[in-house]
């Protein structure tokens, strides 16, 4: 049960992904005075790049624990 917890997280932090590096390139056509929108957007996908990281460290602890 608890792997397809980790997969549903996984796929959630790939899509948020995804999603900020569309905003992000979106961002990049935007007005030099919108340069606030473009800064949360690149949060944004920077943000969905840290809960991949964090995702990835859980599963290898996860893997450790069921090796010992």
């Amino acid at each position: 049960m608890k792997y397809w917890i980790t997969s549903l997280l996984l796929w959630l932090a790939l899509f948020s992904i995804r999603a900020g590096m569309i905003l992000t390139q979106t961002a990049n056509d935007l007005e030099d005075n919108d340069a606030i929108k473009q800064n949360c957007l690149i949060i944004l996908g920077c943000c969905g790049m840290i809960v991949l990281v964090v995702h990835i460290c859980w599963l290898l602890s996860l893997k450790n624990k069921s090796n010992k």
